[in-house]
């Protein structure tokens, strides 16, 4: 008996590859949705309800016990060629258990033993349809609205000078772009915060931020010192030379500070959410703000004093 094959080895067929397995990762239309499946469905149908009218009424001169009668040699090798090929669009369609099912019914149609009628065929076209529905049910498809479709398929747009300058920052723009398109807002906001700390830890070092926990709070300290409190004269070169940068990163800085007030924390070093209670509306605040806050980096910040 020949290996049965899983949903991956029927789905990369050549006559028609299941799409979300074949491009895993790449959102699918409702058209590719469709004209995968469309045709498949409806050859299924149409062969199912034609064999269920034609043995589920009486029919003259094979009556046994009324509406019950013998199926002959022809109609049995008929079901079992029907039934081939639903059980071929069962496996394009990844419906493996289906696919299954039908060869059931088609290799109990060649064996015509125990003698078949057509109140058998009825039955087994129930529990076909039965099982196809249970196991449709098991396949689940999730929506992006078309608003945000550009933000899983195309997480880096207006990022590129920050992927390009900090390329450790690459993976979380990527996944909090398309938790935002999955409508996962907590997560978009726990990534992008990653993202800012990362440009946050950059400025500390242009600063000079010398604390034992370089991050947000030792680096917006110094940064409105510098900016707001302190007198030209009271500045190092760097803090003078660098002044209007970081009174330009400063309102980025503080809008995600707004975005996320009271909804986070610290804990051993590391940014940890309070609150997974975030509206698609700050949760794309706070990715703007992030965005600007490291394009501003990527093209203001010195090369020179870039951590690696």
């Amino acid at each position: 008996m020949p290996p049965v094959k899983n949903n991956a080895e029927i789905c990369h067929q050549e006559a028609t590859p299941c799409p979300w397995l074949n491009r895993p990762n790449r959102l699918l239309s409702w058209w590719e949705m469709e004209k995968f499946s469309a045709e498949q469905f409806y050859g299924i149908g149409i062969i199912i309800e034609r064999v269920r009218a034609r043995y589920s009424h009486k029919r003259q001169g094979f009556q046994i016990g009324g509406y019950i009668y013998d199926l002959s040699e022809g109609d049995l090798n008929q079901i079992s060629a029907d039934f081939e090929v639903v059980s071929q669009r069962c496996s394009k369609l990844s419906l493996t258990i289906s696919a299954k099912a039908a060869s059931y019914i088609k290799d109990s149609a060649v064996v015509q033993a125990p003698p078949l009628n057509n109140l058998w065929i009825v039955k087994e076209i129930d529990s076909f349809q039965r099982n196809l529905i249970f196991e449709m049910e098991g396949h689940l498809f999730f929506h992006v609205a078309a608003s945000k479709q550009r933000y899983y398929e195309e997480p880096f747009r207006d990022w590129g000078k920050v992927v390009e300058r900090f390329k450790a920052a690459a993976q979380d723009i990527e996944e909090g772009s398309r938790c935002f398109a999955c409508k996962r807002y907590a997560a978009t906001v726990y990534h992008m915060m990653l993202v800012a700390e990362l440009g946050v830890i950059e400025v500390g070092e242009l600063v000079g931020v010398n604390d034992a926990k370089p991050g947000w709070s030792a680096t917006i300290k110094e940064m409105r010192r510098v900016v707001e409190r302190a007198k030209y004269d009271e500045l190092t070169p760097v803090e003078r030379e660098h002044r209007v940068l970081l009174r330009d990163l400063l309102p980025f800085i503080e809008g995600i500070e707004l975005g996320l007030r009271n909804k986070w924390t610290h804990i051993a070093n590391k940014i940890v959410l309070t609150s997974s209670e975030f509206s698609s509306e700050r949760a794309e605040e706070i990715m703007l703000s992030t965005r600007g806050f490291m394009t501003t980096l990527a093209e203001r910040l010195p090369l020179r004093q870039r951590s690696e």
